[in-house]
């Protein structure tokens, strides 16, 4: 996603979130007009590799995604 610094806000589970202008061109790109679409941005949610737990976690949350997911 570029490594730029989060400039650009949303409003992500009710609270502002800065994401990088790549990341904010792809959502808009990719956002759908008529109804609600679900994205994974690793960019937004990423994985911290120092702790094992979280990468534990979050592994096992790519792998539900990634069967529930229509396209990848």
């Amino acid at each position: 996603w570029g490594g730029q610094t989060p400039t650009r806000p949303i409003v992500c589970n009710n609270g502002l979130l800065l994401i990088t202008e790549t990341a904010f061109s792809s959502i808009r790109r990719l956002r759908c007009h008529f109804e609600p679409r679900k994205l994974w941005i690793d960019a937004i949610f990423c994985i911290n590799q120092a702790l094992a737990t979280e990468k534990t976690t979050q592994v096992a949350m790519m792998a539900e995604i990634y069967s529930k997911a229509h396209r990848v």
